[in-house]
């Protein structure tokens, strides 16, 4: 994902997945560069999403997961049309790497440092497992999470660790040798996401009984 071509970080993007609709990329507030004429653009409030415009040509994703990469150049893609995992330029849309992978993508997340993408791939009834990918899009590894058709993860904010979270548990893994550390079986309660504390030391999950702190 290099190039000769100087890289201005953005002061602020929104990136939005909608069922059957589009990634959307909109800058909010002014840019050191601004190739698509948007630094005069005015707020964006929840009330206005529906009047977003594509930055740049359709990037079809219904049902997809994306996220950020750290330096907010790039956004990792899986799930929906998506085959696998495929990252993309924020700016222009163009692909610029890609992993198929068997199976159901249902949450990217890079890690701290933007070297990794961890993928949660389940089949269609499960089980689901945890890839590790490069920027670049090559599998570095992967291992069996869990068995539900479902789930989520997020690393750690040192990088280190990784949180799943399905079904009726949580797990945290060595993100190096993928080892089990700890896991968590709140009783009946599906969870279906999870979030790590900036500081790394609390985990948000979210059950079907509200969410829960650890």
């Amino acid at each position: 994902m290099s190039g000769s071509s100087p890289w201005y970080p953005l002061l602020r993007l929104a990136a939005v997945v909608v069922t059957g609709g589009v990634v959307f990329g909109a800058a909010l507030v002014g840019a050191t560069s601004d190739p698509h004429g948007l630094a005069a653009a005015s707020p964006i409030g929840g009330s206005q999403l529906a009047q977003l415009e594509p930055l740049y040509g359709a990037v079809w994703t219904p049902d997809a997961s994306l996220d950020w990469s750290p330096d907010g150049r790039w956004i990792a893609l899986g799930g929906g049309f998506v085959d696998g995992v495929m990252v993309v330029d924020a700016w222009t849309g163009n692909r610029v790497a890609a992993a198929q992978i068997p199976g159901i993508v249902e949450t990217v997340r890079w890690s701290p440092d933007g070297t990794l993408i961890a993928a949660v791939v389940v089949g269609l009834f499960g089980p689901g497992y945890v890839y590790i990918l490069t920027a670049a899009g090559r599998v570095q590894g992967s291992w069996l999470a869990h068995d539900a058709d479902y789930g989520s993860l997020d690393w750690s904010p040192d990088g280190t660790r990784i949180v799943t979270s399905s079904g009726h548990g949580f797990t945290i893994w060595d993100a190096t040798t993928h080892a089990s550390i700890y896991s968590v079986t709140p009783g009946d309660q599906s969870g279906f996401s999870v979030d790590w504390s900036p500081d790394g030391r609390l985990l948000a999950f979210g059950l079907d009984g509200g969410a829960s702190i650890y």
